[in-house]
């Protein structure tokens, strides 16, 4: 295609950016066990949404700025800077974000490039609302409780928990205490 006169690739596909972090192993797991009607017992993408949407979904959650990010496995320090557990496994992140109002839970590795599987995290309503003010709840209690001195990692945890990362929020308070 020309723009003016000079010629432009146009990206016609209705993937996604990231998409190709997708591997075609993990489409299947990914799509049938949190497409909307998925498996039972999973968190599943809204009713409406299609195959490309639950997918898209996942790849712009991987690939946004705006996604907080943390290490599932492998200590924070040695996995920020060699990708790998101290067994030398690839290091897994989970990575956290919104899309079009649904949050997402992507676990990706770094290493290799690929996402391993990606879901909602949550349901919609009022019992939802009510356990998630909850769980809020304990964990600032428990912040409040813990041995944890540095106000960074305090303030870390509280700005996670702020964007809606509350599991995140858990998870870098208890590697914290751990580690110290």
């Amino acid at each position: 295609m020309l723009a003016g006169g000079t010629p432009v690739l146009v990206h016609n596909s209705t993937c996604g950016i990231g998409r190709d972090l997708v591997p075609e192993d993990r489409i299947d797991h990914i799509l049938n066990g949190h497409r909307h009607g998925g498996e039972t017992g999973n968190s599943h993408s809204p009713e409406g949404w299609s195959n490309d949407d639950t997918l898209d979904a996942i790849a712009d959650v991987t690939t946004s700025p705006n996604s907080t990010y943390t290490w599932k496995t492998g200590s924070a320090n040695y996995a920020e800077r060699t990708l790998k557990t101290k067994k030398g496994d690839p290091a897994i992140q989970e990575i956290f974000g919104e899309v079009r109002g649904v949050r997402i839970e992507v676990r990706y590795e770094p290493l290799t490039g690929r996402i391993l599987t990606g879901f909602p995290t949550s349901k919609y309503g009022a019992l939802a609302m009510e356990k998630y003010e909850r769980v809020m709840s304990a964990i600032t209690r428990l912040l409040e409780d813990s041995p944890l001195t540095s106000q960074e990692v305090i303030d870390d945890v509280y700005h996670l928990m702020s964007t809606g990362g509350e599991g995140l929020a858990f998870h870098t308070m208890c590697s914290w205490i751990y580690e110290d």
